[in-house]
This record gives structure tokens, sequence and C-alpha cells, in this order.
């Protein structure tokens, strides 16, 4: 693990404040919210720096041990357990896979692992489970991952999980949630029947209604969606109904600016497109010059390198996925999944279970960075990826195991000490923004 900033290596706690404050503060209001969901818990405060992450582990000479050039596939860019969710695909199947592309770029695979296995960590920590037993569960992750990756030759990859392929906890999971949501229930929570057709609510707490000039820009730029997978969806048979802002949504996302269009589909029911701002993958500054001048060739603005990402990982995942331009930002667009929901890491009581768990974890992680390599690789050797991995690892599978453990337990415990540190000065700093906004309310009142 590198040291954050090389000219105060031994004030940590301040480097951490500073470069938090350098990440979030310098944008809008959200940015408080988001800093104070970050204060609850470790785990939430892991989420929400990604950023620390990369400047911790970009490089890191331990990669080499089992990765190389060949050992390059899309990433997540911000792996955790909650970025494995439940999402219809474009059968209308209820599945289980990645469903956050925010941060996506092509590196070495080990990131994802590391980072992935870090969150379950901090995730067995919040539901007061004796992290001393973490590394069996991270080594089942581990494990669950190899077997994957290495049995390449009998088993062809899959983009996602539906119920039959599942297990225990994530069974139940994907289960409960196809029995609890659907289209209906969303469109109740979100929207109302009006003289004018069905519309947002004007009410909801969620959402901020847009200026007239607002409202012109955003249809304007809507004009230019296309669905990436057009023949699921054609531009032409879409009608525009209502917009509104997104607000107080997401952790590592919150602050983003964020819309909800309201959308008509020739014989279908109404949809919602959630639109969410796309900037630059968090890691992409800590990549060397070659990598980052290679994203740049590929990518001719930040929705391409989006839509390429989730096509990459799950090829049937949503058809109305795409990008617009906004003035001179892009944003993401996909469908407002009916099934959205979190995994409930709570309801997981045993060790044994969380062992379970966690190897599902790991082939579904797999499976994802299968697909991914295979698009990325498309010019190059069938299993490239694949066999590069199992070819570093072969007869040295406790070793990568053991990597794995001791790198997501030993940052999981920075991490832990980087929130508390993070407490301390939120907690100083945001009662003198408090102080300040209070007087300078006074003075203009």
């Amino acid at each position: 693990m590198k040291i954050l900033f090389k000219d105060s290596v031994n004030n940590r706690a301040h480097d951490v404040w500073e470069a938090i404050k350098l990440h979030h503060l310098q944008t809008d209001k959200n940015q408080k919210a988001k800093l104070q969901k970050m204060f609850a818990s470790p785990y939430l405060f892991f989420r929400g720096t990604n950023h620390l992450f990369w400047y911790d582990f970009a490089g890191d000479w331990r990669l080499s041990k089992f990765g190389n050039e060949r050992t390059i596939t899309w990433l997540i860019g911000d792996a955790h357990i909650h970025n494995i969710g439940v999402f219809s695909n474009q059968k209308n199947e209820v599945v289980l896979g990645i469903n956050d592309f925010d941060d996506a770029i092509p590196e070495d695979y080990q990131y994802d692992l590391w980072r992935f296995a870090t969150s379950i960590v901090l995730a067995m920590q919040e539901s007061n489970l004796d992290i001393r037993k973490a590394k069996s569960v991270v080594k089942r992750l581990a494990a669950g991952y190899l077997e994957t990756i290495m049995r390449y030759e009998e088993q062809e990859p899959v983009s996602v999980f539906n119920e039959q392929r599942l297990k225990g906890a994530l069974k139940k999971f994907i289960h409960r949630t196809k029995d609890t949501q659907g289209t209906a229930k969303m469109l109740s929570k979100y929207t109302v029947l009006t003289e004018k057709g069905r519309m947002f609510c004007e009410s909801h707490t969620d959402f901020e209604h847009l200026s007239q000039e607002e409202e012109n820009e955003f249809r304007q730029a809507f004009l230019s969606y296309v669905p990436y997978c057009s023949e699921g969806a054609s531009s032409n048979i879409l009608r525009l109904k209502d917009v509104v802002k997104r607000l107080n949504a997401g952790t590592g996302s919150l602050g983003l600016k964020r819309y909800f269009a309201l959308i008509e589909v020739e014989e279908e029911q109404d949809v919602i497109l959630d639109i969410k701002e796309i900037r630059a993958p968090t890691a992409f500054p800590h990549l060397s010059a070659l990598r980052q001048l290679e994203y740049r060739q590929n990518f001719s603005h930040e929705g391409e390198r989006f839509v390429t990402a989730a096509y990459s990982f799950v090829r049937c995942y949503d058809k109305y996925l795409g990008f617009i331009k906004i003035s001179n930002d892009y944003f993401a667009v996909r469908s407002r999944c009916p099934f959205k929901k979190s995994f409930d890491t709570s309801k997981i009581k045993s060790i044994e279970k969380w062992e379970k768990t966690a190897a599902q974890w790991g082939k579904i992680l797999a499976n994802a960075h299968r697909n991914a390599a295979a698009h990325y690789n498309h010019a190059k050797t069938p299993f490239l990826f694949e066999q590069e991995i199992s070819t570093l690892v072969v007869g040295r599978e406790d070793d990568f195991a053991k990597l794995v453990s001791q790198t997501a337990l030993s940052y999981a415990d920075q991490v832990m000490r980087d929130w508390e540190c993070f407490v301390k000065e939120f907690e100083f700093h945001y009662q003198k923004m408090f102080a300040s906004n209070q007087s300078a309310e006074i003075e203009n009142g």
C-alpha cells in the first residue's frame, strides 16, 4: 500500500481530510449530504471514498504476483458488495449481476477483487461480526473467483445470474425482490395520473422541478438520444412526457447532476429513465501516462466509455442504455429498474453463510470479468485473460487467496482508522461551516 501523499507521510489523518475536501467540497450542496452519509459508518465511508482506494493502490507492486498486461479487463472500478444487485434485463428476466458502471475502466482484475474483498470485511464489521473470522470469508471469495476463471474451458461465462443459478441468501434475496417489487409499484411511488396523463409527483421530496429554460434545454438534448442497442428501442417511438431533477440518490454518486425522465413507449407501460451525469472514472488520474493515453484514444467522451463498459459486462443489460449531452456534460441513460433493491447483509447471521455468499460473489465477479475481457481483447486470442491468470496462479492458489485476504483485512483496518479521523475532522469543520452559514443568513436577513 502506498502512502497517500509523499510530502507528509506522518500525518495521514490530515492528508485524508484534505483529499476528501478536494474531491467533495468543490461542488454543490449535495456533497455535504454525501459527507453526512460517510459519517454514519466505516462501510459507507469506504463507499464514498473510492478516490482514497486508488490513491493507495494504483500501481501497487503486488499486482505483478498474479497479474500482467494480459490480465487487464474492464473493472467495475468501484467494486463493493452493493454494486452487485437485482435488475431486469432486455429479456425481462429478474437477475443478479453488476449494475454500476460509473467508474468502469480497463485495468488489472485484482483491483476489483481487493476492493470487493475489503467491502466484505467492512460489511461484516457493520453487522457486529468478529472481523478476525473474515479471513475465511474473503478466502472463499477468492476461491469462487479462481474456480470460475480456471474452469474456463468447461463453462461459458454468464452475464447475469437468475434465481436458478443462485443459492442461499442471494437466492432468497432475488426471490423476495421479485415478489415485492415491480413496475406498477415503482410508477405509483414516483408518478400520479393527471388530466395531462401520467406525470411525476410534484410533492415528492426527492424531486425538484426544472425551470422552463432548463426543461427546454433538456428536451433539446433528449432529441439526440438513441439507445445503444437500437434494435431494442428506437428513439422515434419514445415520447418524453415529463422530467424532474433527482435528488438524494446514491452514496458515491451523490452530488452529481441527475434526472428522471418519464417516457411513453408504443404498446408498453410508461418507462422512467434514470439519467445521471458521467465523469471520468475515479481511477483515471492515478493511471500511468500510457494507460491514460490509451483511454483517450479509445473513448471520445465519457458517455461512450459508459455504454461500452455496460455492454461489455452484461450483453443484454438494458434496451434503453445510452447517453445524452446537456451543455458540456455527458449523461448516462438507462431505465429505472423496478426491482432496484440493496442486499441487506445484516440478514447473514453466521460465518458459514457469509462464506457461502462470498463464494457466489466471487463467481459473479469472475464471470463479469470474463465477459468484459472477451470484449476488451476482441482482436486477440480467445480466453487470453483466463489462460494468463490460470498460468500465473496454478499451484499457488493458497498464495493467491492469502494475498487477497491480507490485503482486504489490512486495508479494512486502515479504512476504519481513516473513518475515525474523518469523523473528528468532519464534526469540527462541519460545525464551523454551519455556524458561518447561520451568520451569513442573519446578516442577509
